[in-house]
């Protein structure tokens, strides 16, 4: 009995051990001591990501960044160019050198010479490709999102790219581009360009990328809700731009408002609504020198002026909203 029970004790023991090694490796994890000093220290895979076609970097810098546009990948349909753009990135050299990438995949890069991003096979077979412009932010193409075939393309694109590099973690990081110029879900609509289309045919441009690269972090440059919906973290390139990343900061705080989808106004109303119902419910008007609709519309274009100050927001709410839909008559 007493036998027994120390080879079972052993046994437990053994797989405690072999658990503890296993989890040790795998995590890969590492001690340092550091003592103060007036030197930057390097935080591993945050922070400025150097492009990787860098010839040289520094030795703290664990994290490179990589930007391709649809073109680049598959100038020839069914043809990718793995070669050319593993080449060019040195993903050979990074790996042996144990670094990590970040990924951003482009359909409309701006710059100062009329070009578009997507490839001429796929411009030509359509009908309302999307819209040619030339603004302040440069010259280039902003494809016709809501294309059911840009949409299947663009799927398929993931996919090849997730079964050639979304196995292990070299990339480990991908930035949801996609969508506006530079990947970044904007577009210059004063150029021409029409709006970024509905939150339905968005999250088309994030959910491929959710199986193709089941390692790597996804990113999104502004706080969707299908970033929440799925766990995505979010990336700030303009860290150096105080305004910017306050601006960044309070969407993320606040919720975000984004005018560039046409539901700005709405996200808004929708806001100041559910404050309109608890109010309602819970503050006797007949005391106050003003009505509940005058302290919505007070509210509601107090926040308007705030976030859209350039804009004629009293003149767009009337357009659009009616105070009867506040108080849910």
């Amino acid at each position: 009995m007493k036998k027994s029970m120390m080879i079972t004790l052993l046994t437990i023991l053994a797989l405690v051990l072999l658990f503890c090694v296993v989890y040790v490796v795998k995590a890969g994890s590492m001690k340092e001591n550091f003592t103060y000093s007036n030197k930057a220290i390097s935080n591993p895979l945050m922070g400025y990501a150097p492009a990787a076609t860098e010839e040289t970097v520094t030795d703290d810098v664990t994290l490179l960044y990589v930007d391709i546009t649809w073109r680049e990948l598959e100038s020839q349909e069914g043809t990718y160019n793995w070669d050319d753009i593993e080449t060019e990135n040195q993903f050979d050299r990074w790996r042996n050198e144990g670094k990590r990438l970040v990924l951003r995949f482009v359909l409309d890069y701006p710059s100062d010479k009329k070009h578009k991003d997507i490839p001429d096979w796929f411009y030509n077979r359509l009908s309302d490709p999307g819209d040619w412009y030339d603004s302040d932010y440069g010259k280039g193409f902003s494809p016709n999102y809501s294309s059911e075939a840009l949409m299947t393309a663009y799927e398929k694109a993931v996919q090849a790219m997730g079964e050639r590099w979304g196995d292990d973690e070299f990339i480990s990081f991908i930035e949801l581009g996609g969508l506006g110029h530079w990947g970044e879900w904007h577009v210059d609509s004063t150029a021409g360009i029409r709006q970024l289309p509905d939150k339905s045919i968005r999250e088309r441009y994030v959910t491929p990328w959710l199986s193709a690269f089941p390692n790597a972090n996804l990113l999104m440059r502004r706080p969707f809700t299908v970033a929440s919906e799925n766990g995505l973290g979010l990336y700030n390139e303009m860290a150096g731009n105080q305004k910017a990343t306050q601006d960044w900061l309070e969407c993320i705080a606040l919720g975000g408002v984004y005018s560039e989808t046409g539901t700005s106004l709405i996200a808004y109303a929708v806001v100041i609504r559910a404050y309109a119902v608890v109010w309602r419910n819970s503050v006797d008007f007949s005391q106050l020198r003003v009505s509940h609709a005058q302290l919505i519309r007070y509210f509601l274009t107090l926040a308007l002026q705030t976030r859209f100050p350039t804009s004629n927001n009293s003149q767009l709410f009337e357009q659009s909203i009616t105070t009867d839909w506040f108080l849910m008559r």
